[in-house]
């Protein structure tokens, strides 16, 4: 099933079984059914998942477009199996959880969140050799033990959730104004010891401690928002400073 050329608004009445692949490069497709679906491939236009199996269980291929949830509701997908191979934008109307199935970065790839109070989650271990980027200005949660290689780079305004071994191993880069956190209520290190950029002032929210290991760059300051202790360990060679809000 392909949805090319269209720039109107479909919206899903019934469930759908669609043995091959659901492509969308245009228009606005609302799917609001539990859905069986080969898998869904979306490269343009506008993608609204308003239903847990709305996508079935098959992969889900993001190379460009938009995906929103206006369900009212937060979803949670079934852990489908993921290739981002582009940049995409996330609405975020509501909160959306892509579930834990792998994702394989086979372009660089850049997720924007345009809403500020939108939460988008992925919780796959992404792979691959290209980098991930995140703008906008609404919450990206990685939750995986990434392995990906080409770095991961916080851009504009963003907020962040970073869980153990989210960074991948490359270079992790904090642009001016981004907000970065922990909230697996237990303390993270940053064990791949990821180099670091930091191009100006980001705050540290401090739901749990995170500690940056040896790749810590020293650059401009940190604003930790939390007056109980919470920090960021900075080991450069054999100095360690912690820094504390009074």
């Amino acid at each position: 099933m392909f949805v090319n050329g269209y720039t109107g608004t479909i919206t899903q009445n019934i469930p759908l079984t669609i043995s091959g692949n659901y492509s969308q490069s245009s228009g606005t497709v609302t799917l609001t059914q539990a859905n069986t679906i080969g898998s869904t491939s979306l490269s343009g236009g506008t993608l609204n998942i308003n239903n847990a199996s709305a996508i079935g269980t098959g992969a889900l291929n993001l190379s460009g477009g938009t995906i929103n949830n206006t369900s009212g509701a937060a979803i949670t997908l079934p852990n489908n199996v993921q290739n981002w191979s582009g940049s995409f934008t996330f609405t975020g109307t509501s909160s959306l959880n892509l579930g834990t199935g792998a994702v394989t970065l086979s372009a660089n790839s850049t997720v924007t969140i345009t809403n500020s109070t939108a939460t988008l989650t992925e919780g796959g271990i992404i792979g691959g050799g290209f980098s991930l980027a995140e703008g906008g200005s609404g919450t990206l949660i990685l939750s995986g033990n990434n392995t990906f290689t080409g770095g991961l780079s916080l851009n504009g305004e963003p907020w962040i959730s970073i869980m153990q071994g989210a960074l991948g191993t490359g270079t992790f880069a904090i642009a001016n104004g981004v907000t970065i956190d922990n909230t697996s209520g237990a303390a993270i290190t940053d064990s791949n010891n990821n180099a670091q950029t930091w191009n100006g002032s980001f705050t540290f929210t401090g739901s749990s401690s995170l500690n940056f290991w040896y790749g810590c760059r020293d650059h401009d300051r940190i604003f930790d928002s939390d007056s109980h202790g919470q920090y960021f360990d900075r080991r450069r060679g054999d100095l360690r400073k912690r820094l504390f809000t009074s």
